[in-house]
């Protein structure tokens, strides 16, 4: 038994190195190893948020969405196994965090150096456009007027047309009515037209 025994105290402990972490996150004392870029490392969602700049919650939402591996730690804590290479991939699409200070966007812009040109070449196009836009309202101003005074002499002259066809009626109707009032005289024996 202690042959066995001191066989085992002096075996080659390589086999072991490969489990680098617990499974709740923390470092192997006895190994005294941190886990490997290249190894695949349970985080709870407080750690994971933590490297990814984002809340616990987002963290959360994020091993759901990529149906990542979870489960209970020994202080009860859920942990998440993110792979190395989804690691490098949300750290590289990372949004910079709300703590960065609105003048460091503000200096990236300005370090591009044809910002200032584009900007002002934007402006000089808006000032072009704008003043088409003006001559464009005024001229659909002018056809409005246009138009309107063109309505109104049209109004104007139906109701002359109606007018001159109510007296061409009239006349056509007075007209007939001699008509008929001649016929009916001819009709008149000679001697009878000559007493009337």
């Amino acid at each position: 038994m202690r042959t066995l025994r001191a066989g085992l105290v002096n075996a080659d402990l390589t086999p072991f190195t490969q489990y680098r972490g617990r499974p709740n996150g923390r470092v192997n004392e006895r190994l005294d190893e941190r886990p490997m870029a290249d190894e695949a490392q349970w985080l709870t969602y407080a750690a994971l948020a933590e490297k990814l700049g984002v809340s616990p919650e987002a963290a959360r939402q994020k091993a759901v969405r990529g149906r990542w591996r979870r489960q209970r730690g020994n202080d009860g804590r859920a942990l998440v196994l993110v792979e190395p290479a989804v690691m490098d991939r949300l750290k590289a699409g990372k949004r910079p965090s709300r703590e960065h200070p609105d003048g460091q966007v503000n200096e990236r812009v300005n370090e591009h150096p044809n910002a200032n040109a584009a900007v002002n070449a934007l402006m000089e196009h808006v000032e072009t456009l704008k003043a088409a836009l003006a001559r464009a309202e005024a001229t659909v101003a002018d056809r409005d007027a246009d138009v309107r005074r063109e309505r109104e002499r049209v109004e104007e002259l139906t109701r002359d047309l109606l007018r001159v066809t109510g007296e061409a009626m009239a006349a056509a109707s007075a007209r007939d009515d001699l008509r008929a009032e001649l016929d009916a005289m001819r009709a008149r024996p000679w001697w009878k037209r000559m007493l009337a």
